[in-house]
């Protein structure tokens, strides 16, 4: 089963409520962290994945909520197939 045929149940399924503005979205929230700097430091970059079609206009330095928190955006890639794209986001 493909996923690009169940992309919207993914996003009903595991997304949280998003905004930008006054658009509403279903988006995939990720909170990773990492050593940096040999274990000195540990960095956080959270992240949304959403469908490329959602907020086509999104740009760096956006503020968006997600799950109820504000977040200014980084940057935005649009991943593998161009189907969906990867926000990454810092603190607003």
């Amino acid at each position: 089963m493909a996923i690009a045929e169940n992309m919207a149940v993914l996003f009903v399924d595991f997304g949280v409520q998003a905004s930008w503005g006054s658009e509403q979205a279903m988006v995939l929230f990720d909170q990773p962290s990492r050593n940096v700097l040999g274990d000195m430091v540990i960095d956080e970059e959270p992240a949304i994945t959403l469908p490329t079609s959602t907020w086509p206009a999104l740009a760096h330095g956006d503020v968006i909520n997600v799950d109820g928190v504000a977040y200014a955006v980084r940057e935005v890639v649009r991943i593998d197939d161009g189907r969906v794209k990867r926000v990454t986001l810092r603190d607003q």
